[in-house]
């Protein structure tokens, strides 16, 4: 199953919407509606993975690999999603989403790019797997497994990146990151620690995540 949240960003703040899909691939939103991100809802196709961000939802076709958008576009977040090419990944950030491209694994990103996080997608690697915050973006090179992100950094959310490990999911929050250790499984986090959200990380444990059974974004 795949779950997106629509709010401050994938976690989902109460009086957004939240869209999931189901064992028969039909997708069902429901929540707030203003921008008819749920009465939009796209019903002539299955999907095979969905995300969310402020009033708009992004799902991939598990016929065509095809990206359909819908609900609020006052950034174009919805008008500017690509019809050409074939993905494998996407995430939603507030007023812009990103995607993997299956024949390519190069990344696309549209919508809002107040914060560069749409003009400065980096494009000399090839990445599996990328997560969105409110205004920034960070992927893992396929290459390498080192972590790649862009956009907004007003909390070091980017330029904190760590460098000196490799990963093998990253999950982006508003302004914080959190990733997974290939090499020994602990979880480190990130920017924003205004909650403790980065500062009480638990050190003691090892993590393990099957991302191809579920994401929640």
């Amino acid at each position: 199953m795949t779950i997106g949240c629509g709010g401050q960003t994938g976690g989902g703040i109460v009086g957004q919407n939240t869209c999931l899909i189901k064992s028969n691939k039909e997708i069902k939103c429901y929540g707030w509606d203003e921008y008819d991100q749920v009465s939009n809802t796209p019903t002539s196709d299955t999907y095979n993975f969905i995300s969310s961000g402020f009033g708009h939802n992004c799902a991939m076709s598990s016929t065509t690999s095809k990206i359909t958008c819908w609900g609020f576009d006052i950034h174009d977040q919805v008008s500017n999603t690509p019809t050409s090419g074939t993905y494998n990944f996407i995430s939603s950030g507030y007023y812009h989403n990103c995607a993997i491209s299956s024949t390519t694994s190069k990344i696309t990103c549209w919508g809002s790019d107040g914060n560069d996080q749409v003009s400065n997608t980096p494009t000399s690697d090839t990445y599996n797997f990328i997560s969105s915050g409110i205004y920034h973006n960070c992927a893992i090179v396929s290459t390498t497994s080192k972590i790649t992100c862009w956009g907004y950094d007003a909390y070091n959310q980017v330029s904190d990146t760590p460098i000196s490990d490799t990963y093998n999911f990253i999950s982006s929050g508003s302004y914080h990151n959190g990733a997974i250790s290939s090499t020994t499984s602990k979880f480190i986090l990130w920017g924003d620690d205004n909650v403790n959200q980065v500062y009480d990380t638990p050190t003691s444990d090892t993590l393990s995540l099957n991302t191809s059974e579920y994401t929640i974004q």
